[in-house]
């Protein structure tokens, strides 16, 4: 008797950075994401190759980046982590547990929401170390 493997989907390679690579799912996730932000703020969002084009660009310079701050040693701890997602959800006018199910209301997965607030606060160290490191007085 020979037995096979059940079939699965291999996700395809959006693109590669360094060492790393962005696949078709994390491309899809974050277009679906952006769509979701141009149809909620009533604006018209640009083609669908335009927008794909745009989101891949980001998607690539963001790794960029945090490929350079996980280079130079900088990272987003669970607490500083925590603290930031308290602050967002105080702006809001809501309980952390408030903007977890808001987060979910909106088809994201809350673990995804925390790995982009810490990809966007490690991003935003990274720049301000930089920027503040060419700046002379």
């Amino acid at each position: 008797a020979c037995a096979y493997a059940k079939p699965q989907s291999i996700d395809g390679i959006a693109a590669v950075v360094n060492d790393s690579v962005i696949t078709r799912s994390e491309l899809n996730t974050e277009l679906d994401m952006v769509k979701r932000q141009i149809q909620q703020s009533g604006n018209t969002a640009p083609e669908l190759t335009v927008l794909e084009k745009q989101v891949l660009e980001h998607l690539i310079v963001n790794e960029i980046q945090l490929q350079l701050a996980k280079k130079t040693g900088l990272l987003v701890d669970d607490s500083a982590l925590d603290s930031a997602i308290s602050n967002i959800a105080k702006q809001n006018g809501l309980s952390v547990t408030q903007l977890r199910e808001a987060v979910n209301a909106q088809g994201m997965d809350y673990n995804h929401y925390r790995d982009n607030v810490r990809r966007q606060m490690t991003v935003s160290q990274l720049q301000q170390r930089d920027v503040l490191g060419t700046v002379q007085i």
